[in-house]
């Protein structure tokens, strides 16, 4: 079984003749030639419309009898085959344009646009199908092209001086768009060839050969929005793919001053849409293993080759979609992934996209967010290779290598929301920064022990221990801050931290972006390694502090005096003496990074005595591993 493929483009014209068509000798001396009924070269149907360009700049038109074609995100599709490509003028010199004409005769020349598409320097052969924004600035024209009633639509081609020796310009199928759909995809697909029943549809029959997908050496090419399941009907959808490589085209012009994209930036979509009634299900790929340590294999690869393109997998329609060992490459419009908490992404890479936004709660494992896409401007935007939520189930991924050239920060993960449960103010004051009161609070219905209290007046912070009443909290010590304590009046927040699990980070420009003005509290397990950000951040976790203490022939000091204390607030983190291999270790969850100050002493009457030491470190997420060399005391 095959799935089933329908056009959502609107037919100007199926173009099986010379019927309709206008000639317009716009350029060059001599007759005008005549449009024929081609049955020799044509692409689909059973025929096309032909005509001899030789040393003239000649435009081959259909009428529509005036077409409205001014709402916003319209597109035209055209297939034109240009039989002495070489003959042409230069794409910048006008060689191959998009005509569109509303003069009611043509050759008036009163009000029309030129997009120049192709010309002899870049025409590739064959057929192509040119597809033209036609809001995008026009190449050249005259007059105003009054877009709500469109006369004519086709090609002009200019050969001047080039003399031809036979009919050449070869246009088929006329279509158009106006609200981006070109194919849409349902009922229950060949195994795991989605793509390849997409591509029989419509390359794949003289019939109706739609442009929207066509196919070069294993490789599909597309050009418009392809959406997966039915939206405006009640159909269902089973759809299953691997191994396709997908890549979304980028038509481009000339726009008179230098070579843009020919359509607009929300023209290439790739979507996954439902109805309430039938089911809709995608499979890419396959899943491997289960659970935390699930992967995937022979995914589907999609890239964006120029023009931004949009995957959208969010519809509350679409009952499952499940995407293993696939490659995202340069995807820059969109990466959202929908609320359903059947949605998997598996084993994915995502490599120069845009931000991902998993939308609700999706299941995310070992994915790769590397190299999030830099739009090359100094726009002090930011950019995170995934926007977090707290629906989302996400453990075992990486985030390598975010960063950008330009002046604006790249991040791994941006939290532009936080889960706080309580805001307030502080009506008593507490010097010990251990007791929270506010008499406005209801603690009771929105606090649980162990969420996190931030002092947004001097940025201390510290953990619930005791929710004693709905005005007041018992929280472990504040802090981190500059007064850790509780002023009368002092602003705060209190939330549960967020948990990272089994999430590293990597060569990023900042790990973590906390655009909010709350405070974020990111639990670190599993290995997760987030160690820079912006905003307010806290890293918590646990992280090994080792001190080792030689002596200046590198034999371990045993029995030393070892300390370790946080220099925000000299409490202590570490107070023992050296073990025989001259080792004094501690395990410390504080937040990271956190300055300390480390002090070694021995000098025991009957021991040998030593120089007291110190100095201060840094324990980050990896911890704090320091080596000591004590010099022996020569005062007795």
């Amino acid at each position: 079984m095959a799935a089933t493929v329908t056009n959502a483009l609107t037919s100007v014209s199926l173009v099986n003749d010379n019927t309709g068509f206008t000639v317009w000798k716009r350029d060059g001396t001599g007759g005008t030639p005549s449009a024929i009924s081609e049955t020799d070269v044509y692409l689909q149907g059973t025929g096309a419309c032909s005509i001899k360009v030789s040393n003239q700049g000649i435009v081959l038109a259909y009428g529509t009898g005036g077409l409205n074609l001014s709402a916003t995100g319209t597109h035209v599709y055209i297939w034109v085959n240009m039989l002495a490509g070489g003959l042409m003028a230069t794409r910048a010199n006008n060689g191959l344009c998009v005509c569109l004409s509303s003069d009611a005769t043509l050759s008036s020349g009163s009000n029309y646009s030129f997009w120049a598409v192709d010309g002899s320097d870049t025409y590739p052969g064959g057929w192509v199908r040119y597809v033209i924004d036609v809001s995008k600035t026009r190449t050249t024209g005259a007059g105003t092209l009054n877009l709500s009633s469109v006369q004519h639509i086709g090609m002009y081609c200019d050969t001047r001086p080039n003399v031809a020796k036979f009919d050449n310009l070869v246009i088929d199928r006329i279509d158009y768009t106006t609200h981006g759909t070109g194919l849409r995809v349902y009922g229950t697909s060949t195994t795991d060839a989605t793509w390849a029943d997409i591509l029989a549809a419509d390359e794949g029959t003289i019939g109706n050969k739609y442009g929207v997908v066509t196919s070069k050496e294993g490789i599909i090419y597309v050009r418009g929005t392809i959406e997966l399941g039915d939206d405006v009907g009640t159909n269902a959808a089973t759809l299953t793919d691997t191994d396709s490589i997908v890549v979304f085209e980028s038509p481009q012009y000339y726009n008179g001053t230098s070579v843009v994209d020919a359509v607009s930036t929300s023209f290439q979509q790739f979507k996954v849409v439902g109805n309430g009634t039938g089911a809709t299900s995608v499979t890419f790929g396959a899943k491997v293993g289960s659970g935390d340590t699930a992967s995937g294999r022979n995914g589907v690869t999609f890239v964006q080759s120029g023009a931004p393109v949009t995957i959208d997998f969010d519809d509350g329609n679409a009952n499952t979609v499940l995407v293993y060992g696939s490659s995202f490459q340069g995807i820059s419009g969109g990466l959202s992934w929908g609320t359903n908490t059947n949605h998997e992404s598996i084993g994915n890479s995502f490599s120069g996209c845009t931000t991902f936004d998993p939308v609700g709660g999706i299941v995310i494992r070992d994915c790769s967010f590397i190299g999030v896409y830099d739009d090359g401007t100094a726009d002090a935007s930011t950019r995170a290779a995934l926007l977090w939520n707290s629906s989302m189930d996400i453990k075992n991924s990486n985030f390598i290598a975010n960063s950008h050239s330009s002046s604006d920060v790249a991040y791994g993960v941006e939290h532009d929301a936080i889960d706080s449960v309580a805001f307030g103010t502080v009506t008593t004051a507490d010097a010990t920064g251990t007791t929270l009161i506010d008499s406005a609070a209801s603690f009771l219905s929105t606090v649980a022990v162990n969420d996190y209290v931030y002092n947004e007046t001097d940025s201390s912070y510290g953990q619930v221990s005791s929710v004693d009443s709905n005005t007041q909290v018992t929280l472990s010590a504040l802090t981190g801050g500059t007064d850790n304590d509780f002023d009368t009046s002092d602003a705060y927040s209190i939330s549960p931290a967020v948990t990272y699990d089994g999430l590293t980070f990597s060569s990023n420009e900042k790990d973590v972006y906390n655009s909010t003005t709350d405070a974020l509290f990111v639990s670190k397990s599993n290995g997760s390694n987030p160690a820079t950000n912006d905003g307010i951040v806290q890293f918590l976790g646990a992280v090994t502090v080792t001190i080792t203490v030689l002596d200046v022939n590198n034999s371990p000091v045993q029995n030393a005096q070892t300390t370790v204390r946080l220099s925000s607030d000299n409490s202590s983190i570490l107070n023992t003496d050296t073990n025989a291999s001259g080792v004094a270790s501690t395990s410390y969850t504080g937040a990271t990074p956190a300055t300390v100050l480390i002090k070694v002493r021995k000098s025991s009457p009957g021991d040998t005595r030593y120089q007291n030491y110190s100095t201060t470190g840094t324990i980050g997420t990896g911890g704090l591993d320091v080596t000591v060399v004590l010099v022996e005391d020569g005062v007795l």
